[in-house]
């Protein structure tokens, strides 16, 4: 029998049949007299059919007689105008399997995901500003109007610079094994040249301000103290900090760290490059992707001095990192598959994805903004470390009743999202940092408050920011012990996440071109899949076929299927009724969903006509 089909070809139809000569119930008959005919289908579910007599003949002469009888049955039958609507329609399905399955499934409200190797990269969404106390939400305003940007960039600026301020000062106790510091990375996603490099400058200019400050009493101090007798003088003078150079390596890093405990801020204008070359130093061996990681955890960490081979660690590492990114080069980001050791996770993103219409415009940030945010960041860098025995530690903070009870209902729904069936599997790492994140932000909106409260209360006094009017010892504003987090501090950081979160998606998508990372044992069974050109297949099939990688290793092979299923790669076959049989069930059987391949899968002979 020959391709051509001899049935009426009926107009397309809304059932999802499309172009298809056949409606669904026809193409569903065919579909299962082929996997009658592949074995997939045996006479005892066969019999359990009711596709009507002509059609019944079909299916037990396949069962029973497989792909030769199945054909040998179409030859012998291709001149009776009953059946040969049958067989036409065996025929054509044969030929075009997967969108024979496409429309049974669309029938049948079962339609496969039509990119199920891709990622749903969300639109932008708002800026949270009212998350923050009233005074910072006013200087990211203003600062937003000054500077012709999105609010989210500035947002995220007052957020890593309050950080940077706080640093290992204070540390909330979420419970009595687990203290989190304010350690923060932000990335703000942009194209050159729209304002968010300018804007951020404007905002770490009081940090930058503290550092001239001990850049200049370090000079002193160490002028002084080459002028005594070298016999006299007591040890070198330790050169304090708040900025570290953008292009630092680990080892200086550490160095500048351990003779500033309480935590640096890094500010580097092009995070990319940083990223992407991070591991030149030493020719690839240099560690600092490692640190970085360490870090951003608070784990300990160590680095031998190059010019006297000491020994240098840095028992509470926190420095926080903020920079910008352009979005077109996202994916050079890309880990390698397997290798994602989920840095560019822990980033907290503004990725607004809106340019500014950008015209002269004489809006500024107003002096009492301007000076509330510099009094602000200068009180909270002030703030002392305890005296432990072994060195300076931090004052360790609780969240308050209210505090606690919001943090527990927030933790937990957030965990609920993480469980849910639909939930992509490719987040499943970044989305348990924000249990961390969350617990800094609050940290960080608790200690604004009270500074922010601090510095209105004090205003009254005639206190004013200009250059000279504090100095490293008398801040223009002195803070109490730290506050505890209240359930405010807690609301703004959810709602802080939530925005987070969509960014998180959207860069992510981006990182990775709108697709999902496979794991190997996964990326190895689709390969095998598309070599093959396969429709279906059963689970010992993996294990048969030259996947040697799971042989002893059914866990990892059942691993790999189960991600594929949660991806809408393939499904698991109706299983055939096996009451009253005896033995061990069949393995399971799987189909692939038609979208999977980029180009069509090679057709296989055709059991009508071979």
């Amino acid at each position: 029998m020959h391709r051509d089909c001899t049935a009426e070809a009926s107009e397309p139809s809304t059932d999802g049949s499309g172009s298809s000569p056949f409606d669904a119930e026809t193409l569903r008959h065919a579909l299962w007299a082929l996997d009658a005919a592949e074995g997939a289908l045996g006479p005892e579910a066969v019999a359990k059919l009711d596709p009507g007599p002509a059609w019944t003949e079909a299916l037990m002469t396949a069962a029973s007689g497989g792909l030769d009888g199945l054909a040998s049955w179409g030859k012998a039958n291709k001149s009776n105008t009953r059946l040969r609507p049958i067989l036409d329609a065996i025929d054509w399905t044969n030929q075009n399997r997967p969108e024979a399955r496409r429309i049974v499934d669309v029938a049948d409200g079962r339609e496969w995901p039509v990119n199920p190797l891709g990622r749903d990269i969300p639109d932008p969404v708002p800026f949270p500003v009212e998350a923050f106390p009233d005074p910072v939400r006013l200087l990211i305003d203003e600062t937003a109007g000054a500077f012709q940007v999105p609010p989210d960039f500035p947002g995220l600026v007052v957020i890593c610079a309050a950080a940077a301020a706080i640093g290992q000062s204070v540390n909330l106790r979420l419970k009595r094994t687990w203290t989190e510091p304010p350690t923060l990375y932000g990335a703000a996603v942009g194209s050159p040249g729209d304002g968010k490099t300018h804007a951020a400058k404007f905002l770490v200019g009081p940090l930058r301000k503290i550092d001239d400050r001990l850049r200049r009493q370090y000079d002193r101090d160490l002028e002084a103290w080459e002028a005594e007798d070298s016999d006299e003088r007591g040890p070198r003078p330790v050169r304090r900090r708040v900025m570290l150079r953008p292009d630092a390596t680990r080892e200086s890093v550490i160095a500048v760290h351990n003779d500033n405990p309480r935590g640096l801020l890094r500010h580097v204008d092009e995070l990319t490059g940083w990223l992407y070359s991070m591991n030149e130093y030493r020719s690839g061996s240099g560690g600092d992707r490692p640190f970085w990681l360490s870090n951003w955890s608070g784990a300990d960490a160590g680095a031998e001095r190059k010019t006297n081979r000491e020994v240098l660690d840095v028992s509470r590492p926190s420095v926080v990192v903020l920079g910008g990114l352009v979005p077109s080069k996202l994916p050079s980001l890309r880990e390698k598959p397997g290798q994602n050791d989920g840095l560019t996770d822990r980033f907290l993103y503004a990725y607004p994805g809106i340019a500014v219409r950008r015209r002269w415009t004489e809006d500024t940030v107003s002096v009492e903004a301007e000076d509330s945010w510099a009094a602000a960041l200068t009180a909270l860098w002030h703030r002392p470390m305890e005296q432990g025995k072994e060195g300076p530690r931090p004052v360790v903070v609780d969240f308050s009743r209210d505090g606690k009870a919001r943090w527990v209902e927030w933790y937990d729904a957030h965990q609920s999202e993480r469980e849910t069936p639909e939930f992509p599997e490719d987040l499943r790492g970044a989305w348990p940092k924000f249990e961390t994140i969350c617990a800094r932000l609050a940290l960080v909106l608790a200690q604004l408050r009270q500074a922010y409260g601090k510095v209105d209360a004090a205003r009254p006094g005639g206190w004013s920011m200009e250059v000279g009017s504090s100095t490293e010892d008398e801040p223009p504003v002195r803070l109490p012990s730290p506050a505890s987090v209240e359930a405010e501090d807690v609301e703004g950081a959810a709602a802080l996440v939530d925005y987070f979160k969509v960014m998180a998606r959207r860069v992510l998508g981006e990182i990775h071109e709108g697709r999902v990372e496979v794991p190997p044992d996964a990326h190895a069974i689709l390969a095998w899949i598309r070599r093959k050109s396969l429709d279906h297949f059963s689970a010992n099939d993996v294990n048969r076929d030259s996947l040697s990688r799971f042989r002893g290793r059914l866990d990892r092979r059942d691993a790999a299927l189960g991600w594929l299923e949660r991806q809408g790669c393939i499904r698991v076959r109706p299983e055939e009724d096996r009451e009253g049989k005896s033995g061990r069930p069949p393995s399971p059987s799987y189909e692939v969903n038609p979208n999977l391949n980029a180009v069509p899968p090679r057709n296989p002979p055709n059991p009508l006509n071979p």
